[in-house]
């Protein structure tokens, strides 16, 4: 029978007693951070936490509850750590299968690695204007509304008195005040369709008499709904660049390093694929 030694688990000895509390809440219900002047928050074996990797850890899987995002990468760090290490006292780290498992995984990350760079670095990540509007005029169908919408601001506000004074301050239709607005409530101009849309707000915005202008305050469960109708489009229209702006980039971006994927892989062929028969060919850019 196989022994299997017990892995240990360390914090770090300038930990004093009344650190004990908080840095255990740290690690396993989260707290404000480390003790100070720790090298390492925690160790399994000779593995070491630090609070750089836990920063790239935390990274990983982003949170707005900063405490509940640290507390689970050190929960993600250690489990991997005390697995690891009973896997390498079981004797798996010799077993060829998983072995060979891991050098196929090792290429396909440095692979990646590789591509990833190769095409970010290359001048055909640039997408300039006159790219964009031939992609855009060539592949306009693809850009076609198909129900009614509108381009507006929209206001939620928590008391009724609130959006009376937004609503008074849109109506000056004075560009500094405005701008202030836009600012404060962090408002920018969206298009929406009605099925976007509250029935409190698409029975006003969409409704028989709506046209441009300021609407509001609309009673709403979460407060009060003050909106601007900027523009109206019809259906089966086309929306302009600057609707689809983002959409069209990613294609273009998308194209071009298409066709960096294939000459790159036809390079790489002719340097170092050997043995293949006569009129063996890759399409790459079926990738």
């Amino acid at each position: 029978m196989r022994v299997i030694r017990k892995s240990v688990l360390v914090v770090s000895p300038t930990v004093h007693f009344s650190h004990v509390t908080p840095f255990f809440f740290f690690l396993l219900l989260g707290c404000s951070g480390p003790p100070e002047g720790a090298s390492h928050i925690i160790k399994v074996g000779d593995s070491a936490l630090t609070a750089e990797v836990l920063a790239t850890l935390v990274l990983q899987h982003p949170s707005s509850d900063s405490i509940f995002a640290s507390r689970q990468a050190v929960v993600r760090w250690v489990t991997r750590e005390l697995l690891y290490q009973a896997a390498v006292d079981g004797g798996m780290t010799k077993n060829m299968m998983i072995e060979k498992q891991v050098n196929e995984f090792r290429k396909q990350r440095y692979g990646a690695a590789f591509l990833d760079t190769y095409l970010s670095s290359s001048a055909a990540t640039n997408v300039s204007p006159e790219e964009l509007r031939n992609h855009y005029m060539k592949n306009r169908h693809q850009y076609l509304r198909h129900s009614d919408s509108v381009k507006m601001l929209h206001f939620l506000l928590p008391q009724h008195s609130v959006a009376l004074e937004v609503k008074s301050k849109l109506l000056r239709y004075d560009g500094e005040s405005r701008l202030d607005l836009l600012n404060n409530y962090r408002v920018e101009a969206a298009v929406v369709s009605p099925q976007d849309l509250r029935e409190e707000l698409r029975s006003v915005v969409f409704g028989p008499k709506a046209g441009r202008g300021v609407f509001g305050p609309i009673a709403g469960s979460r407060g009060y709904h003050v909106v601007e109708v900027l523009a109206r489009y019809r259906a089966q229209t086309y929306q302009g660049l600057d609707e689809v702006y983002d959409v069209v980039v990613q294609s273009v971006l998308r194209e071009k390093g298409a066709v960096l994927y294939t000459h790159l892989m036809d390079s790489l062929t002719s340097r170092h694929l050997s043995g293949a028969s006569p009129g063996f060919n890759i399409d790459w850019g079926a990738r």
